[in-house]
C-alpha cells in the first residue's frame, strides 16, 4: 500500500525541437544546470569577454568531466580546434542569515584555448 504518489519519470527529449530546446537551455546563465552533456554553458563575465580577446573562452562543465571529454564536446558542438584546456574547480561556499546555514554550491569551469583565427560566438 503506498502513501505517496509515484514521481514520473523524466523522459530523454526525441524530436530534434526539443533536443535544441535542451541546448538552448546551456546559453542562459539562469538554467546553466539543467541541460545535458559534459559542457553545461559558456560562463558570460567581463573577465570572460577579455579573454574571448586571447582565444581563450570559459565554460561551466560537468564536475565529473575531464579535458579529454570537454575537447570533444566542444569540437563537436561548436567545431573549432581546441589547443589547450585549463581546469578550475570553484569549491561550495557557506552563506549565512542569521541563524540559517546554507550553502552556495560549487562549480567546475574549463578554460578553452581554440586555434588562432577561429572563434566561438558569445551569446
Amino acid at each position: 500500500m503506498a502513501l505517496f504518489k509515484s514521481k514520473r519519470e523524466k523522459t530523454k527529449p526525441n524530436s530534434a525541437s526539443e533536443q535544441s530546446a535542451v541546448v538552448a537551455l546551456s546559453k542562459d546563465n539562469k538554467n546553466i544546470h539543467k541541460t545535458t552533456g559534459v559542457v553545461w554553458g559558456m560562463r558570460i563575465t567581463e573577465k570572460a569577454s577579455a579573454a574571448a580577446g586571447e582565444n581563450k573562452y570559459i565554460f561551466v562543465v560537468s564536475p565529473k568531466a575531464n579535458k579529454n571529454q570537454i575537447k570533444h564536446d566542444i569540437n563537436a558542438k561548436f567545431g573549432v580546434d581546441v589547443v589547450n584546456i585549463n581546469i578550475v574547480n570553484l569549491p561550495a561556499k557557506e552563506r549565512r542569515r542569521g541563524a540559517v546555514v546554507g550553502w552556495k554550491p560549487g562549480i567546475k569551469k574549463a578554460i578553452v584555448e581554440v586555434a588562432k583565427g577561429q572563434k566561438i560566438e558569445i551569446q
